[in-house]
């Protein structure tokens, strides 16, 4: 059995609609990884999670966007970076 596509990965219009959905999700974990493991955070959790959501439809919609191969490594690892990044 496949899996249907994605109604996000088929042009920039539709992940527009996945950001929409992406971003809410993306703060709740943020915000109970604060409130449950005692995440620290530099800049507010609902900027971050746009943030990320942003920086991995960058590097994911590469194609689309730039010309590029997508590349999901590097925005996970940006990702990482920036969620565990030194406190000033």
């Amino acid at each position: 059995m496949t899996n249907p596509p994605s109604p996000c990965a088929s042009s920039p219009t539709r992940a527009a609609g996945c950001r929409a959905a992406s971003w809410p999700s993306t703060r709740v974990v943020l915000r109970r990884d604060m409130a449950e493991f005692g995440l620290v955070t530099i800049i507010e959790p609902s900027a971050l999670a746009y943030a990320l959501v942003r920086l991995g439809e960058s590097f994911l919609y590469a194609d689309v966007i730039a010309a590029r191969k997508p590349d999901v490594e590097t925005a996970n690892r940006l990702q990482q970076a920036i969620i565990e990044g030194i406190l000033p």
